[in-house]
């Protein structure tokens, strides 16, 4: 119990949300949003509800894109969001499929539809997605399994790589969850 005083004291006191920069959005949510969220819930502690919501609110604009996709980086302070030059421009699978838990949550234990709206949105998307052989599905990929890299920009995917482990692994983790 001093421990866990202890670390309140720290996190309504200390913890500061707003100049990160180059954050990935996938981490910070499962780490940092759902540590808040979790912690709330072990304790009810109100003060980590709303930390949580103010980092939610700060990740928010990631989704702002034509077909809802997060973008993988964001920035805080400067609200610059992006993917990193290795991925070529796209989000990884994992990236925008593995945030649906948190916002929903967060959504719950706020009243904020937002958070709901923003984590819907991405699983009506992949779960919308022409089936195999059609448009921007690729014609050898089994229904169910999803490429690495999806375009947040066309909605499409962006590679035929597949993947159970690193960069995919979590979207099936979360698909069975929800």
């Amino acid at each position: 119990e001093a421990e866990i005083a202890e670390a309140l004291e720290w996190i309504d006191g200390r913890l500061r949300f707003g100049a990160q920069e180059e954050i990935n959005v996938f981490e910070v949510t499962i780490r940092v949003l759902g540590g808040l969220l979790a912690a709330y819930e072990a304790t009810g502690h109100a003060p980590l509800l709303a930390k949580a919501d103010e980092l939610g609110g700060m990740l928010l604009f990631a989704f702002h894109t034509l077909h809802g996709l997060p973008y993988g980086t964001v920035g805080l302070k400067t609200k610059t969001r992006y993917n990193p030059k290795w991925s070529r421009g796209a989000s990884t699978i994992a990236e925008v499929a593995t945030l649906q838990l948190e916002f929903k949550a967060l959504s719950r234990h706020t009243g904020n539809p937002a958070y709901d709206l923003v984590a819907q949105r991405v699983a009506d998307h992949l779960r919308t997605m022409p089936q195999k052989g059609e448009a921007f599905w690729p014609a050898d990929l089994p229904r169910g399994l999803y490429p690495m890299f999806i375009s947040v920009e066309t909605g499409k995917f962006s590679s035929n790589d597949i993947t159970l482990g690193a960069r995919a692994d979590s979207l099936y983790e979360y698909l069975l969850k929800q």
